[in-house]
């Protein structure tokens, strides 16, 4: 099985009753390629988190996403995209240590975002988005240091200081080229830490077929 991963303190992911969720994004113009994550977790509650559009083929999509978003789904996960398209998602892969997920969902409208060639260096200006427990919000800081989600892995996280909110897990990191430069995973004390687009490419490369990985 599966092991559990361990978010930065607190966790990013929100639970609330099914009723309540899905309030419209507001307070910031939402990436298009940027979405917002439901997970039906039985029990009228559902766990709201954050994703990015990395792939397109054919009549099916590529949603780059945390693991721990949708670890305890129970019925549906849907995507939303901002243009208020949605639609079903299966879970293509994960990988529990480095909390990501991979789903496909169908036809998308919008590109997907283009992945960085280089991992961020320390000082560089870093962008974090999600749509956290209602509205999108990006927010922007300095990529301070790496880190190791464990004693047994490289430090390949990436950490910034810019902090991320309830609802933003699995969001993209952005460079200042509005490239992926990594997946946010959790927030404390101000920084957020996400897997740096190395280790989200070779994640990639075991799902999409050889010779076909996303740009």
């Amino acid at each position: 099985s599966l092991a559990r991963p361990n978010p930065a303190e607190g966790g990013l992911f929100s639970k609330r009753p099914a009723a309540s969720v899905l309030p419209l994004p507001g307070n910031s113009t939402p990436h298009p390629s940027v979405v917002r994550i439901v997970v039906d977790e039985g029990g009228q509650t559902q766990s709201l988190g954050s994703g990015t559009l990395v792939d397109q083929r054919d009549d099916y999509g590529l949603v780059l996403t945390n693991w721990h978003v949708v670890r305890d789904a129970q019925g549906n996960i849907t995507v939303i995209f901002p243009d208020g398209f949605s639609s079903l998602a299966r879970v293509r892969k994960v990988d529990s240590d480095w909390d990501l997920a991979a789903l496909i969902i169908w036809r998308p409208r919008v590109p997907p975002v283009h992945l960085s060639t280089y991992t961020p260096k320390p000082g560089e200006l870093l962008t974090i988005a999600g749509y956290g427990s209602g509205n999108y919000r990006a927010a922007t800081g300095r990529c301070t240091q790496y880190v190791s989600p464990g004693v047994r892995f490289p430090p390949e996280m990436v950490e910034l200081s810019a902090e991320a909110r309830q609802g933003d897990s699995g969001g993209p990191i952005f460079n200042e080229r509005g490239e992926m430069a990594g997946v946010l995973f959790g927030a404390s004390r101000g920084s957020t830490t996400g897997s740096h687009v190395g280790r989200v490419r070779t994640f990639l490369a075991s799902v999409v077929p050889p010779g076909d990985n996303p740009t």
